[in-house]
């Protein structure tokens, strides 16, 4: 409510859903230095990482080469997971190189950066 109004509420935290859930800009501090800060939103969109997950309709043992080649991992036996540069490649191109293995999809979802992802990035 208080900052509805106009109040600047500062927040130390070192859970960073939490400030993900609860701020619109962040500073990323390490040993008193300010790494990075800005409007998170704007931060986390400069990261260019999705992960897609892709269901499938029936179990697989292993992933065929053209997969693997591709990047995609097998995270259960109906679920392969890749991780990619949205900027670099699209979910159609993805997709794709799963129909031409012969699979059938079931489902597919994305999972956008976030704020730890941002982190990782900045730290490592």
């Amino acid at each position: 409510e208080l900052n509805n109004k106009g109040t600047t509420i500062l927040i130390t935290t070192h859970y960073l859903e939490e400030a993900e859930a609860l701020c619109e800009d962040v500073a990323i501090i390490d040993k008193g230095s300010i790494l990075v800060n800005g409007n998170i939103k704007e931060l986390i969109k400069n990261i260019d990482k999705k992960t897609m997950n892709i269901f499938l309709t029936e179990d697989i043992k292993s992933l065929p080469d053209i997969l693997i080649k591709a990047g995609f991992k097998l995270k259960d036996r109906r679920t392969l997971e890749i991780d990619y540069r949205p900027s670099k490649l699209n979910a159609s191109k993805l997709i794709s190189k799963v129909l031409k293995s012969r699979l059938n999809i079931k489902d597919v979802s994305t999972v956008e950066a976030n704020l730890q992802d941002l982190f990782n990035k900045i730290v490592n």
